[in-house]
């Protein structure tokens, strides 16, 4: 059953590679027939802008499908949080002072996409936050479960808008970002909810049931 399963998905993210493909090339003639009667005809035409805006919201998405293609693909396994944190603070070093207190041995059991929750929740915080100069992510214990956080001083999150973020579609760019984060979380039961106070930063909380993490051997 599981040899058929991965054979499956082995065949559906070929189909979406070959429809991503295909999708991408007729974009790039959309966009540059667009870029052409923008400079031959009237530029300013809001008809015009509205077309290419499309465009460039579709190309993000066809992007966006591609670096998500292989969630589930493959069987979870252990990463140190550490690391995982570690690299993806370096990547964004510059942009806002970063700290991180997290156990160096703690290992969480998770899919390999792993890396690119923690990499959306500091790029979703730099983009959306405004005036971002800090983030942090530290862990607490709460009874069994341990807990991981991420935080930021920017603007934060309204209390109406705390759930509706991680809806699929909601968001300025393709509105898939924290959607597919709570999925990747989803798929070694962890959960992730805002808990910060509006005005004061956003605070993202991940939420590790005890069989999906440990402390490694050192």
């Amino acid at each position: 059953m599981e040899l058929a399963l991965r054979s499956a998905n082995h065949k559906l993210n070929l189909l979406s590679s070959l429809t991503r493909h295909e999708l991408s090339n007729q974009l790039m003639v959309q966009m540059s027939s667009l870029a052409l009667m923008e400079m031959e005809h009237d530029a300013s035409s809001p008809h015009l802008e509205r077309a290419l805006e499309a465009s460039r919201r579709i190309d993000s998405i066809i992007k966006f499908t591609r670096d998500y293609e292989d969630l589930g693909a493959n069987a979870p396994r252990w990463h140190r949080l550490s690391n995982l944190l570690r690299t993806v603070f370096a990547d964004h070093k510059g942009r806002a002072d970063v700290h991180m207190d997290v156990p160096e041995d703690l290992e969480i059991f998770t899919d390999d996409l792993i890396s690119k929750v923690f990499v959306n929740l500091v790029e979703n915080a730099l983009m959306h936050g405004e005036h971002v100069t800090r983030i942090r992510s530290w862990t607490e214990k709460d009874g069994d479960d341990l807990l991981i956080f991420l935080s930021d001083d920017g603007i934060g999150v309204p209390d109406e808008l705390k759930e509706r973020i991680f809806e699929r579609g909601f968001g300025k760019n393709t509105g898939q970002g924290l959607f597919l984060t709570r999925e990747v979380l989803d798929l070694t039961g962890m959960r992730i909810d805002e808990v910060g106070e509006s005005g004061k930063g956003a605070v993202f909380r991940i939420t590790v049931p005890p069989r999906s993490y440990r402390l490694a051997d050192s």
